[in-house]
């Protein structure tokens, strides 16, 4: 009997650090999903702020195009001013 209770203590012991090592291992991971998941977070914040900054500087091109134009037509007009003044 006594050899059969070293035999149960050693796989009881194997068995205890083999679910150490599981825990570990899975706290492991999730410390490595939670940092996956902020990693995650952050590219999709990073992304709308590009997004965002790429929306504002198309209104932009086009204001500065609408102004452009404007001014075209405003330099045209003070021409055609100009020559019915004279």
């Amino acid at each position: 009997m006594h050899k059969r209770e070293c035999v149960s203590i050693e796989e009881a012991t194997k068995l205890k650090s083999q679910l150490e090592e599981g825990n570990k291992v899975r706290k492991l991971f999730k410390e490595k999903e939670d940092q996956r998941q902020k990693l995650q977070d952050e590219v999709t914040s990073l992304r709308n702020e590009v997004n965002e900054r790429s929306t504002k500087m198309k209104k932009l091109r086009d204001r500065s195009g609408y102004y452009e134009s404007l001014e075209t037509k405003i330099l045209s007009l003070k021409e055609d001013l100009q020559e019915s003044n004279k």
